[in-house]
């Protein structure tokens, strides 16, 4: 996963043309209460199994919560899914972290669900599928990317690597609905081959108190493997 991590930002520094003032800075809606809600320190009751020499994961309850995810002991931070459950209720939260070095942590994707059903106008997240078209293999790629009304969009991109050709392939996506966005790459897949890229959306958004306007970019990086 460390080569694919260091791949990812290569990609990254490759493919990014961006102007220095679009800065990551989307932010879901309640987002301090989120990440509140996903800090260890407020879970007392805390369980630790080693999975490696670097990774714990760690399990813990705060009244009718349950926090559980794996975390990289050598950066202190955590890495991968981490879910939030409520014993009460049939929701879950997960958010994705993807960990580039310490203190660079990406929320890659947040997901909101209820009873296995995941909730698009509110979930950052991506969905892989297969298809066959006209006797040939199809990857469907799949983005949700939810904002709010004061939100403007103006683009979105789609920068990927695929291992069998060796080719980058910049592509610019047309918003579909409500921040979901579709695209379709057909091509003659062995086993084994890996797709490695990611989706950034551009919006812009009114800060009525500055009576300005700031540019935000919302990523969510990707990678499957052929079997």
């Amino acid at each position: 996963m460390k080569n694919l991590f260091l791949f990812l930002i290569a990609l990254l520094s490759i493919f990014s043309c961006q102007k220095k003032e679009l800065n990551n800075v989307y932010e879901i809606s309640d987002n301090k209460s989120l990440e509140e809600l996903f800090s260890l320190k407020n879970y007392k009751t805390q369980r630790k199994q080693k999975i490696n020499d670097s990774i714990l994961h760690i399990s813990g309850t705060n009244g009718t919560f349950f926090l559980e995810g794996n975390f990289n002991t050598k950066l202190s931070e955590k890495t991968g899914f981490w879910t939030l459950t409520n014993k009460n209720d049939s929701k879950k939260i997960e958010i994705d972290y993807l960990v580039f070095e310490k203190n660079n942590v990406h929320r890659n994707q947040v997901i909101f669900s209820d009873k296995g059903i995941i909730d698009t106008l509110k979930s950052k997240f991506y969905h892989i599928e297969w298809k066959v078209e006209n006797g040939v293999k199809i990857m469907k790629l799949n983005f949700y990317s939810p904002r709010n009304k004061e939100e403007k969009f103006m683009r979105a991109d789609l920068n990927y690597f695929i291992s069998n050709n060796g080719k980058k392939i910049k592509k610019s996506l047309m918003e579909n609905n409500n921040g979901k966005y579709e695209i379709k790459i057909p091509l003659e897949y062995k086993k084994g081959d890996e797709i490695i890229g990611y989706f950034s959306e551009y919006i812009s958004q009114s800060v009525k108190k500055e009576d300005s306007v700031y540019l935000a970019n919302n990523t969510i990086y990707f990678y499957k493997k052929v079997e």
